[in-house]
């Protein structure tokens, strides 16, 4: 059964923490993250309100998305240098 996605917010925001500031995605629960690069794999990070240790790390293959619950204030990071790794806030029906 294949399973309809819903986006809450535009436009896709990229992940890049070298480049900018840890981000909620929207305070969403729900997000979906794909790593657009050809060949390069990423770590993404999730941090609590933002601050303090992660609570968890996955690598996200090249060309490849994921879906990501969370909490509304709980951050995500990218460790990389290159903003091909791009999140948005989903729901599903």
């Amino acid at each position: 059964m294949s399973r309809i996605i819903k986006i809450l917010s535009t436009p896709e925001v990229a992940i890049d923490i070298l480049g900018g500031t840890p981000t909620t995605v929207s305070s969403a629960k729900l997000v979906r993250v794909v790593n657009t690069h050809a060949t390069a794999t990423r770590l993404l990070t999730i941090k609590a309100d933002g601050a303090g240790d992660a609570i968890a790390t996955i690598t996200i293959l090249a060309q490849t998305e994921i879906y990501i619950k969370k909490e509304t204030t709980d951050t995500l990071e990218e460790s990389g240098d290159a903003s091909d790794v791009l999140a948005v806030e989903i729901a599903f029906t």
